[in-house]
């Protein structure tokens, strides 16, 4: 699926996204806060900044509620984790978060084999 693009997007508009990318162009000043706004309502599995100085971007990157935020179109790393909070099919993988997201604790209370002999 080809990655879209948005164009005169309302600041309160929903933007459904089912699978494949879409992209948002916006003044680095409007972006900084939208980007911040829009992840907090729907995490997502993976955003790009980028800018012409870093700094602004890295306190809007701790921000984001994205499995991976990549500033500046780094090298790709394998091994980073990667994917959305709660709603990715690939989950973080590699790491330990996948696995925590995956599991689910349960207590099984009053199980008792039928061979075994009662405690009365």
């Amino acid at each position: 699926m080809n990655s879209s693009i948005i164009e005169r997007l309302r600041r309160a508009g929903r933007l459904d996204r089912i699978f494949g990318g879409g992209e948002w162009v916006a003044p680095e000043t409007q972006a900084r806060s939208s980007v911040v706004d829009s992840s907090t309502e729907e995490p997502a599995m993976e955003i790009a900044l980028g800018g012409q100085e870093m700094s602004p971007w890295d306190h809007t990157a701790a921000r984001v509620r994205a499995g991976q935020v990549q500033i500046n179109y780094p090298t790709w790393n394998p091994q980073a984790p990667f994917g959305g909070y709660k709603r990715s099919a690939n989950s973080r993988e590699h790491r330990v978060e996948g696995l925590e997201e995956d599991l689910e604790t349960k207590a099984i209370l009053g199980f008792q084999d039928a061979s075994a002999p009662s405690a009365d």
